[in-house]
């Protein structure tokens, strides 16, 4: 394990690095956002995407593949291995935070069953917080993206970062976890403080009681999952603490399997879940975007069944941009 000091103002600790793991049709209209959507975009807004980064030459995403940042991605950094190209690799690269941004703020426009972000009108930010072209992250590279987000929230004036979206986590907490990671809970009071609204993915382990870090800090919009549609019968794998499902073969170690017969607003087997969880919002089989080419995970650049409380958080976040853009219209 990899462990970090943490400088806190009453004490100096340390810490395990821990690593942590992305947790993964348009659920826009459910949540009723089409008509808001339609009148207030998300322009004069910006979405801190913190996850495997962004393709920024996929046509909903500024499609341009000369530059590392274009009209729609207008920023970011690589936290995840300290460079300034939050780029996926166009080959080898993780599509989760490509489709994330896709679902949170892509271009309004019809293919197949994508129409655009929840926000379209609003900017992105790529913060590439995972290792190489894994789905893994540290502890210490989220933390260092929520900061660089507010150190660089307004560096385009017209367009100032006012949310975070991170789909990634781990853990199993039933209560508040200020005190787990003091660093992660400052960098969350900051962005908080600074106007900034952080909505993160409470992860898929089925959980009835229990969220992941850091979606259990208190200053944090821990984002739970749901179904957006009558998509038939599913089965998952849950862990052995979740009240759904029953111990089953198919399931490795001590897993239990959990069956959904699906319906919009149901929730998902698999979505962590307690007291505390802030909301829930669409998921499952979400066509969103893909890396272009060679590097996608399906052929004609987008994703057809992107899903999990990954999912959920983005949409979350483009309904919260689509707020912003509404107060800042009308402030």
């Amino acid at each position: 394990a990899l462990w970090r000091i943490v400088n806190h103002p009453s004490v100096t600790a340390v810490v395990q690095d821990r690593v942590l793991r992305a947790h993964m049709a348009q659920g826009i209209p459910l949540m009723h956002a089409s008509a808001p959507r339609s009148a207030h975009d998300g322009s004069g807004v910006s979405i801190a995407v913190c996850d495997t980064g962004i393709d920024t030459s996929h046509p909903m995403l500024g499609g341009d593949d000369s530059r590392i940042f274009n009209t729609k991605v207008i920023g970011g950094y690589d936290t995840g291995d300290l460079d300034g190209d939050p780029r996926p690799d166009s080959v080898n690269g993780n599509p989760h935070g490509t489709a994330c941004a896709g679902i949170a703020a892509g271009d309004a426009g019809t293919v197949g069953d994508y129409i655009g972000g929840v926000a379209p009108g609003a900017r992105l930010y790529s913060l590439k917080i995972s290792a190489g072209d894994t789905g893994r992250a540290s502890s210490s590279a989220m933390i260092a993206a929520w900061e660089w987000a507010i150190t660089h929230q307004d560096d385009d004036p017209a367009n100032p970062i006012m949310i975070i979206s991170t789909s990634f986590g781990g853990g199993r907490y039933t209560a508040a976890c200020d005190g787990v990671d003091p660093s992660m809970t400052a960098a969350a009071a900051n962005a908080v403080a600074a106007g900034i609204t952080i909505f993160v993915s409470a992860g898929n382990d089925g959980y009835c009681d229990a969220i992941s870090w850091p979606a259990c800090i208190s200053s944090v919009n821990s984002v739970g999952a749901v179904y957006d549609g009558t998509l038939g019968t599913y089965g998952f794998c849950v862990a052995s603490e979740s009240c759904a499902g029953s111990p089953d073969s198919r399931c490795t170690g001590t897993a239990k399997l959990a069956w959904d017969d699906t319906a919009p607003d149901l929730v998902t087997s698999y979505s962590n879940s307690a007291p505390f969880l802030t909301l829930l919002a669409p998921s499952h089989d979400a066509y969103t975007t893909d890396i272009v080419g060679a590097g996608g995970g399906y052929a004609g650049d987008y994703y057809p069944d992107f899903g999990g409380t990954s999912a959920a958080s983005p949409y979350a976040a483009g309904a919260a941009a689509v707020l912003q853009n509404a107060a800042r219209e009308h402030s």
